[in-house]
């Protein structure tokens, strides 16, 4: 889609049209033209650019007046993750359960997320489960997590019956080859 384009640019149907009224022998200009590629477009696709130059004046060497250069699509995405455990205190030897929500906010679709809920010593994992993912131990995978989309992971765990009275921290984590950063709660 186009975005912008220097002065002296127009668009019209996808092709972007920059003129000048001359160019000396031996020198050059240049025209910067931005644009922005689909959400749709599938990651690892190439997008070629082609680029011609004419001008009234007669050219002998008409040969290299266009070129071409292709792009490639990184797809790009922002994991955001939300926990909430089922209470806000828990006596020892008890069971509390962690529902972990992560929502791929965009520009692209999120694939191969991981969602990791490492627990802290003093509690015991007893179960994990994830609506549309597969789970071993305290990681849930979902193959992919479109714009907008969210799911959510579910644990359970137990409390050591001998652990003392205080708090403990419980951290999960979300990530994705399409996401520059890992998101933590």
């Amino acid at each position: 889609t186009f975005v912008k384009a220097d002065g002296g640019c127009t668009q019209a149907g996808g092709i972007v049209t920059c003129n000048l009224n001359s160019l000396e022998a031996g020198s050059w200009v240049a025209f910067h033209i931005t644009v922005r590629a689909g959400a749709n477009i599938v990651s690892g696709s190439s997008i070629e650019n082609r680029a011609a130059v004419a001008a009234w004046t007669l050219d002998p060497a008409p040969a290299n007046n266009s070129d071409r250069a292709d792009t490639s699509i990184i797809a790009q995405a922002q994991l955001l993750i939300a926990k909430r455990a089922s209470s806000d205190a828990v006596a020892a030897g008890a069971f509390i359960t962690y529902t972990i929500a992560v929502t791929n906010s965009g520009p692209s679709t999120a694939t191969g997320v991981e969602v990791k809920d490492l627990l802290p010593s003093g509690l015991l994992l007893t179960g994990v489960s994830a609506e549309g993912g597969l789970c071993a131990g305290p990681v849930c995978r979902f193959d992919s997590l479109p714009i907008g989309a969210s799911r959510t992971m579910t644990v359970v765990a137990q409390v050591d019956p001998a652990l003392p009275a205080g708090s403990l921290i419980n951290t999960a984590a979300a990530a994705s080859p399409d996401a520059p950063t890992v998101s933590t709660t």
